[in-house]
């Protein structure tokens, strides 16, 4: 999924794309929709911030 979105975010910084493909991907729920997958690497999880722990 993060790949999918970073091809997608790629392609809106080429102008291949506008920023409102974001919104439309999330809205249709369509993963045919999404740019073409980034390579995996340079892509990592680093860190999470949780605003409430008491959950």
């Amino acid at each position: 999924m993060v790949r999918g979105i970073a091809g997608t975010l790629l392609q809106i910084g080429e102008n291949r794309r506008s920023p409102k493909a974001i919104s439309d991907i999330l809205a249709t729920q369509d993963r045919k929709a999404v740019g073409p997958t980034a390579p995996a690497r340079a892509l990592w999880h680093e860190q999470v911030w949780y605003s409430d722990l008491s959950w």
